[in-house]
């Protein structure tokens, strides 16, 4: 039952045998490689010389050759003969582990019939076993490393996205001093109501004001009665029916300050005046 022990002895000097035949290979491998380049040196020198050399001298020349090609190829082949030698005392060992594997099988079967199956197979299951936990472990890496790179990437496409809407917003993304600092927000003001108000009450009751100033000149030049006719053929600057003109009817504005009527509206109040004092006064016909 010791077979392994007895083929293991038998086979400890194998691979320094081989190391020495194989370092023996190198050195003819370097000869041979040494002859071929001085040997081409040599030829190429030949054919240049060839057309100044006798014949005597060419055949001499070409032997020469032709020798140190024989010694290469003699070399060659025992590099050969040597790599033969070597393959034959591995198969010689290899031949002699089998006769010891089927000797320690049959002294297996011999004492439990069925047992070298039994224990191949499982053999055989351990291996595919180890088989596919390697495969699996492969398989489990490549899927890590997959998702590693996607989350690393989703990241960087996190990070530029909130750089780019910072930046679109006007604030600078991760506080760079390279960028420009963020516009100021000022707070919404609303702007006062009371001076377009106040400018269209202005307006209507210097409007007002002259409708008046227009109708009572009418009254005094065409007498003590008003006839309405007349005075909306005359004036200009009656208003339509239905039209309403709000009138400056109390001496205090909606503040309570005193109203004061401005140059422009002064300025208007006058040429109204004078434009109906024009229209309004009758024609005269010399007789």
């Amino acid at each position: 039952m010791l077979y392994l022990e007895d083929f293991l002895e038998m086979i400890e000097q194998l691979p320094s045998e081989l190391r020495d035949r194989s370092t023996e290979m190198r050195m003819l491998d370097l000869q041979v490689q040494r002859g071929i380049d001085q040997n081409n040196k040599v030829i190429a020198d030949f054919f240049q010389q060839a057309p100044s050399l006798s014949q005597e001298q060419r055949d001499q020349w070409y032997m020469k050759i032709k020798e140190d090609f024989q010694k290469i190829r003699d070399q060659a082949e025992e590099k050969v003969s040597i790599a033969d030698a070597m393959y034959s005392l591995v198969e010689k060992y290899h031949n002699r582990l089998t006769r010891e594997v089927m000797h320690f099988k049959y002294e297996l079967e011999a004492d439990s019939p069925g047992i070298t199956e039994t224990i191949e197979r499982k053999l055989q299951d351990a291996e595919r076993a180890n088989i596919a936990t390697r495969r699996e472990r492969k398989r489990k890496a490549k899927i890590l490393e997959a998702l590693q790179e996607a989350r690393a990437s989703a990241e960087m496409g996190q990070r530029a996205s909130t750089s780019s809407s910072s930046s679109w917003n006007g604030q600078p993304a991760h506080n760079d001093p390279t960028l420009p600092p963020p516009p100021l927000k000022l707070p919404n003001i609303k702007r006062a109501q009371t001076f377009p108000k106040q400018l269209v009450d202005s307006r209507s009751a210097s409007t007002a004001s002259s409708a008046n100033l227009a109708q009572k000149a009418a009254m005094g030049a065409n007498g003590s009665s008003f006839d309405p006719l007349k005075a909306s053929q005359v004036s200009p600057l009656a208003l339509p029916s239905g039209a309403s003109m709000p009138a400056f009817t109390g001496s205090e504005s909606r503040h309570g300050r005193p109203r004061k009527l401005t140059s422009r509206v002064q300025e208007m109040l006058k040429d109204t005046m004078h434009r109906h004092e024009r229209t309004s006064r009758p024609p005269t016909f010399s007789t």
